[in-house]
């Protein structure tokens, strides 16, 4: 959509400088586009869910939706930072909906800081949390308070596994089997996407091209990497330990540079 940004001001009653998208939704049977936006920034802005309408932009009126809501528990501390920025920023950083369950990815104020929550839905008062860690070929060494930055759920040979991309760019298999509660669990780093760099969306699609599935995943610094899924299950684990690993590695010639920047993407429909 051109000229987004003005359009979306205007809807907010403020400046191009005040809005940032925080995320893009598509509801399939409809192609109804849904855009995250915030109205501000900082601890003040003020949230807002926009409708895209063929060009038109229209504010989602949440107040007359029925709702319900669980808390994440464990929020990390005010104070406390993560590299360069609060560490609230990662209290939330993903969320899929997978088979009446939510999966939400982030940190927490514990010793082991990535965590992964299960959260049945309709929400019920339930909620599985399990820690992750990985071993970060980059940094050289395993990681507890990395959080996932995105994630996907994909079944591959009739088992479900949660692929994972993390800052800087390793690319990780989880089996969703293991994700219980209390369960500490390491993932399988399958592929290194790019020293200094961070993912900013992922996705599966089926290619028209050739029918195939593939993971799309985009990435500040440099082109997008589409992978096939089929090769996401077999690849091996990167080795643990050694030196730095400054990448791209694993995956082989199955990893593919797409010319693709986008902050945010999703499915609009099968082409």
């Amino acid at each position: 959509m051109v000229g987004l940004d003005p359009k979306l001001a205007a809807l907010l009653g403020t400046t191009i400088d005040k809005i940032v998208i925080n995320d893009m939704a598509v509801h399939r049977p409809t192609q109804q586009i849904f855009l995250s936006v915030e109205r501000g920034r900082g601890t003040d802005a003020i949230p807002a869910v926009v409708k895209v309408n063929h060009g038109l932009l229209e504010i989602l009126d949440l107040d007359s939706i029925p709702h319900s809501q669980m808390s994440i528990p464990n929020e990390p501390d005010s104070r406390a930072r993560l590299e360069f920025d609060p560490q609230q920023m990662y209290a939330i950083t993903d969320i899929e909906y997978y088979k009446s369950e939510v999966f939400v990815s982030g940190i927490t104020n514990q010793r082991f800081a990535s965590t992964l929550h299960r959260i049945p839905y309709p929400f019920n008062s339930k909620m599985a949390t399990c820690t992750v860690e990985i071993w970060h070929p980059v940094h050289g060494e395993f990681e507890t308070r990395a959080p996932i930055i995105r994630h996907v759920i994909r079944e591959l040979n009739g088992a479900p596994y949660l692929f994972a991309v993390y800052g800087c760019t390793p690319l990780v298999r989880f089996p969703v089997s293991a994700l219980k509660d209390g369960a500490h669990v390491r993932g399988d780093v399958i592929g290194e996407l790019g020293y200094g760099a961070n993912p900013l969306d992922m996705l599966t699609f089926t290619s028209p091209a050739d029918s195939k599935d593939y993971l799309l995943v985009t990435i500040d610094t440099r082109s997008a990497s589409q992978i096939s899924i089929s090769d996401l299950a077999s690849a091996p684990a990167q080795p643990t330990g050694g030196g730095i690993d400054f990448g791209p590695g694993g995956l082989g010639r199955t990893q593919r540079a797409l010319p693709i920047k986008a902050e945010h993407m999703a499915i609009l429909n099968s082409k």
